[in-house]
């Protein structure tokens, strides 16, 4: 059994194991999911020659009368005036390449017998050549003729590679590989290197396929983390638009509170708060100038969520009088108005300069009209 493995362009490993060799010992020996050509030489592969034939089906004939072609396969090849056909059961060759995969071997191609040595034999300059289990006789660079072989392994130059006379199958079977011409069992190798070819093609695929995956896991990832942030960062901003918003809402509701209650103020009791204002300022003399006007005062600051206290009914007057007979008088006119009540001097006393600082209090008429 000879075993070409290629392994990149321009490169190849061969091997050539003896009788009892199994695949697995082959694997252990090839990188994982190389594929191979095989050289088959086994027991049950059979060859005869014969003298040429222009005819091939009519030379095999001659070499195995009788033999069934569905039921072999069969490699021819020539050298001068001679034929050589070998042939196995397809059951034989089938269960070697099955032994081959089940042994994560993948076969390309195979071929039967020691045809593969015709490409090299005018390399060796040698009358005789001894390969695996065969001696083979050259003339003018060409297979001759076989026999068994008897003698121990040799050594053989090929341009300027030693090569073993166990190799010798595995190394011919560079060429085969390198030119193939598998005419004769061309739709099973065919249909081998179509099934390698699928497979490679789906372990490469599937760990393209896996690559891809990942790297669109990974930018997905990178994405989900980037739209992460400008989501929180949205989250973030909108709950404090929520929050400005309620300070907002809290604060214009205040104000429509102070609103109403100023507007109840001013409207408590049907007041006519600018008509006794106009009147108490038309009635000022000269010489009073006022300095704070304040109509219901509040009795104390507002606060929030209180109730709103002021004095009903009253107004309140601050200013400096520079006359105390016209303050007096103006006093008395006051209090001679209908709508008031009574008037109170607060506070009247020595500002600065001349004036006089008073304070009043008049108190008006509850529902008082004109």
């Amino acid at each position: 059994l000879g075993v070409t493995a290629t392994k990149k362009k321009g490169e190849f490993n061969n091997f050539k194991f003896v009788k009892g060799a199994s695949f697995k010992d082959i694997a252990v020996e090839l990188p994982k999911n190389q594929h191979t050509h095989l050289v088959l030489n086994i027991d049950g592969v059979l060859i005869k020659e014969t003298p040429k034939e222009r005819d091939q089906q009519k030379a095999i004939g001659k070499a195995f009368p009788g033999l069934s072609l569905t039921d072999f396969y069969f490699d021819v090849f020539e050298s001068n005036e001679r034929v050589f056909i070998a042939v196995a059961r397809k059951e034989l060759v089938e269960s070697v390449l099955k032994e081959a995969q089940d042994a994560g071997i993948g076969a390309l191609s195979f071929q039967l017998g020691f045809g593969s040595l015709q490409g090299i034999a005018s390399l060796i300059p040698e009358d005789v050549i001894y390969a695996g289990r065969y001696e083979l006789g050259v003339v003018d660079g060409k297979l001759a003729s076989f026999k068994e072989n008897s003698h121990p392994k040799r050594n053989y130059r090929v341009e300027d590679v030693q090569v073993s006379s166990e190799h010798l199958f595995a190394t011919s079977g560079l060429l085969r590989y390198l030119s193939p011409d598998f005419s004769a069992n061309e739709e099973r190798n065919a249909s081998l290197k179509k099934d390698y070819t699928e497979k490679n093609f789906f372990r490469k695929g599937l760990v393209v396929g896996v690559g891809i995956i990942l790297a669109c896991l990974l930018i997905n990832t990178f994405f989900f983390f980037d739209y992460g942030k400008q989501y929180q960062n949205l989250k973030e901003q909108a709950e404090v638009a929520s929050e400005q918003q309620k300070i907002l809402m809290a604060r214009t509701e205040s104000v429509e509170k102070k609103e109403y209650v100023v507007e109840n103020i001013l409207n408590s009791g049907h007041s006519k708060s600018s008509f006794y204002l106009n009147r108490v300022v038309s009635q000022r003399p000269g010489s009073i100038l006022f300095s704070d006007i304040q109509f219901q005062p509040l009795l104390k600051s507002i606060r929030p969520n209180k109730k709103v206290e002021y004095e009903r009914d009253v107004m309140t007057f601050a200013g400096d009088s520079y006359d105390r007979e016209e303050f007096s008088s103006w006093i008395q006119e006051l209090e001679a108005l209908p709508w008031v009540s009574n008037v109170t001097v607060l506070q009247y006393g020595q500002a600065q300069g001349k004036s006089n600082y008073f304070e009043i209090k008049i108190a008006v008429l509850h529902d008082t009209e004109e």
